[in-house]
């Protein structure tokens, strides 16, 4: 297998798992602790050939589950997802720094109409090249 083929096959599988992360249908089945319609949609998308594999964890403050649907990649070979299975998971940074940009707005210490520069006083005199 060519190397562009293995990396959309390793990409499909990574946007599984950035997928449910951020999908309606998955957060209000977690939601409302119906595991049976999260697991029917896993199942959905590795059968409908979206994604290759995908693994949710749904819980309360007092029990989880782990539903695990397909396989890491689309190759026949491929090991099943399980909650052990390793993904590569590439650009977070813009996830982390979206989720830490709003706990810093619910806690009052960032506003969405603050200036650049007073986070970071080194961009309060930006200079722009001309040439």
């Amino acid at each position: 297998m060519g190397f562009e083929l293995q990396r959309r096959e390793e990409l499909k599988s990574i946007g599984a798992y950035l997928a449910m992360s951020v999908l309606p249908g998955f957060a209000k089945a977690a939601a409302m602790g119906r595991a049976d319609t999260v697991q029917t949609l896993l199942d959905s998308y590795v059968t409908n050939r979206k994604v290759a594999g995908a693994v949710a964890v749904v819980g309360t403050r007092t029990a989880s589950r782990v539903m695990c649907s397909g396989k890491i990649a689309l190759k026949d070979d491929s090991p099943n997802a399980d909650p052990n299975s390793l993904w590569r998971i590439y650009s977070m940074t813009k996830l982390v720094t979206g989720a830490a940009a709003m706990m810093l707005i619910e806690d009052g210490s960032l506003n969405l109409d603050m200036p650049v520069s007073d986070v970071f006083p080194s961009f309060s005199h930006p200079s722009v090249l001309v040439k």
